[in-house]
């Protein structure tokens, strides 16, 4: 992965929503916040068959046109690289970082967030931290989507990565306004009705933890209706096509 020093931290802090956006069969994110206002985070993908298939027909496709006439044996596509994924966080504020890949559409990303007083990545167009949108203080976690940063975040990455996310075709990023059922209807005429029913099923699970031995006092989940809360988490469901078609700010916390 071949990446200017400038795009560098911005990168390997976004990496993770950009996985996230590409997830067609089920993804998790847990948050878990520590005493020091640090946390811990993990996000777990599998990507699921019909996406998996599509990713390798487009990839198909856009190497025979690159070949300009040349034969070549077809390659499979590496959707999932462990030394790609590490060198994207080298230098950035995840530390501890641990990057797993059991199979090829599968991943799984773990590290520690330090506290936001702690955090100096940023990005050539602004001081963008991972605090934009994982923020934990003393007695709070707090997640915060928003279409504004999701978009300043795509527009800092590299062309070839930028390039990825167009092909969603995603109204968070493009700024056109069309509802969950319009995106569906519009990803069936690309891509087929089998990749816009596995999309449109989906989901995003996020699960928000205090620090060991304190309990959730109260929770701001953002009118989300598939959320419960227990004494030691809070856990969401976001559903792909609601995450690609957001509109406005979304803010999930707990208090402890």
């Amino acid at each position: 992965m071949n990446m200017n020093c400038k795009y560098k931290y911005i990168y390997s802090t976004v990496y993770l929503l950009i996985l996230i956006a590409f997830t067609g069969c089920s993804a998790s994110v847990d948050i878990k916040a520590a005493n020091d206002k640090s946390a811990q985070a993990q996000v777990k993908l599998n990507l699921g068959k019909i996406l998996c298939d599509t990713i390798d027909s487009l990839t198909a496709g856009i190497n025979e046109i690159s070949a300009s006439g040349t034969q070549s044996a077809p390659e499979t596509t590496q959707i999932f690289s462990k030394q790609e994924i590490e060198t994207a966080f080298s230098g950035s504020d995840f530390q501890d970082l641990k990057v797993e890949v059991p199979a090829k559409d599968s991943v799984s990303i773990s590290g520690t967030i330090p506290s936001p007083e702690n955090q100096k990545s940023f990005s050539d167009k602004g001081n963008l931290k991972i605090a934009n949108f994982i923020t934990c203080t003393k007695n709070s976690l707090t997640l915060i989507l928003s279409p504004a940063t999701l978009r300043t975040f795509a527009s800092s990455l590299p062309e070839e990565t930028r390039s990825y996310l167009d092909l969603l075709m995603a109204p968070v990023l493009t700024q056109e306004s069309m509802s969950a059922q319009e995106y569906r209807e519009l990803v069936s005429t690309v891509y087929g009705e089998k990749m816009a029913a596995e999309m449109e099923s989906a989901q995003v699970r996020i699960t928000l933890c205090p620090p060991d031995g304190a309990s959730i006092k109260k929770t701001s989940l953002s009118s989300t209706e598939r959320a419960r809360t227990l004494a030691n988490k809070a856990v969401l469901n976001i559903p792909l096509s609601e995450f690609l078609t957001l509109s406005e700010p979304k803010t999930f916390s707990i208090t402890w």
